[in-house]
């Protein structure tokens, strides 16, 4: 059990810590990491730290040799795993609403025959910031472009990130 619980902490405290690295240096060169990295890190991060909090509940509920403080910090382990337990679950229900409010869609488009990201930012107006497209994992971190009110706009009908078929009604 302490094992994992090494593991688990040393795995989120590199994975946090070579992101942020990464961050940084992207950073010092006016890059960002695309959404498509940003969002699987965060997931792994959140199911990282949960599972070394459980363990470490579970830790200190079973290696508790006093018997006088034994029954006490049974019930406070028992709350703090049912408390981490509840907020895992608001946080799970909640997260789809999060995720629409806060989630900035990526587009690789052609603009004006350069290759940019378009990221949507469209709440109540639609915003579309077009970045500087670097590769599939990176973009520069401040937009090249800025339209409000608009959606994105492309040289070509189809993304380069894959191909998609338009349908439409053409039987009369």
């Amino acid at each position: 059990m302490k094992k994992k619980l090494i593991i688990n902490t040393v795995s989120f405290v590199a994975l946090l810590g070579l992101y942020n690295l990464a961050e940084w240096i992207l950073a010092i060169n006016n890059l960002a990491f695309r959404n498509i990295v940003s969002a699987p890190f965060v997931i792994i991060l959140l199911v990282l730290f949960s599972l070394s909090a459980f363990q470490l509940i579970r830790l200190l509920y079973n290696n508790l040799d006093n018997k006088k403080i034994k029954a006490p910090l049974r019930v406070l382990s028992a709350l703090g795993t049912g408390i981490l337990s509840i907020v895992l679950i608001i946080i799970l229900c909640l997260a789809f609403f999060i995720f629409e409010f806060l989630h900035e869609p990526e587009q690789v488009v052609l603009k004006d025959g350069k290759k940019m990201v378009a990221c949507v930012n469209s709440f109540l107006q639609p915003d579309v910031s077009y970045y500087n497209y670097v590769n599939p994992f990176v973009r520069e971190k401040d937009a090249a472009l800025t339209k409000e009110g608009s959606y994105v706009e492309s040289d070509e009908k189809t993304y380069i990130e894959g191909s998609y078929d338009y349908y439409s009604d053409t039987s009369q």
